[in-house]
C-alpha cells in the first residue's frame, strides 16, 4: 500500500475526527458533511476490500463507516457533549481507535 495515502488518510482522519468533536452545534455538523463525504470516497477509492462479488460501486473501506458513525453519535449527544467538552465523543474515539490501529489499511 502507498506509505503517502496512509499518511494522507491518518492526518485528514485525525483533522476532521478534532473538527467533529470541537463542533458544537448541528449547522457546524452539517457542514462537515461535504469533507466527511470527499474523505469516506478517498477512503473507499483507496482502501476499500477487493472483492470481486461486488459491484465497483459498492465496496467500501471499514473506516469511512466509522467516520460516518463518529459524526451520527456526536449529532445525536450534542447537548451532553456541549456540557461537558473535556469528555470526547464516543464515536470519535472509535474512530480514532480504529484509525490508529492500521486494520482499514
Amino acid at each position: 500500500m502507498n506509505s503517502k495515502l496512509i499518511e494522507k488518510a491518518i492526518q485528514d482522519g485525525k483533522k476532521l475526527a478534532e473538527e467533529i468533536n470541537s463542533a458544537k452545534s448541528e449547522i457546524q455538523l452539517d457542514k462537515l458533511e461535504g469533507n466527511i463525504e470527499q474523505y469516506a470516497n478517498f477512503l473507499d477509492n483507496n482502501f476499500s476490500y477487493s472483492n470481486d462479488s461486488l459491484p465497483e460501486d459498492d465496496r467500501f473501506c471499514e473506516l469511512s463507516f466509522y467516520i460516518y458513525i463518529a459524526l451520527e453519535e456526536k449529532g445525536d449527544h450534542l447537548e451532553y457533549y456541549n456540557e461537558h467538552p473535556e469528555v470526547t465523543s464516543d464515536g470519535v474515539v472509535d474512530f480514532l481507535d480504529y484509525l490508529e490501529s492500521m486494520k482499514w489499511a
